[in-house]
């Protein structure tokens, strides 16, 4: 059950854009639950933070596009 749910988190976190507080509502998890996996699951947090960086590219290319165009 816990592995599914951090799967469903980890799918929550891409569709968000990793927004942690709309992600644990979605999966009916808490803050907390999130928080103590990152802190005791390496794999769970390497996944969570892949997907924080890609959105986080994501969002610099955006800002970047809009800054070429003026």
């Amino acid at each position: 059950m816990t592995q599914h749910k951090k799967n469903a988190m980890t799918q929550a976190m891409s569709k968000t854009l990793c927004n942690v507080s709309m992600s644990c509502r979605y999966v009916g998890i808490s803050r907390t639950t999130h928080m103590r996996w990152m802190n005791s699951d390496k794999e769970y947090k390497r996944v969570i933070k892949t997907i924080k960086d890609i959105v986080l590219d994501l969002a610099e290319a955006a800002l970047m596009k809009r800054i070429a165009n003026g």
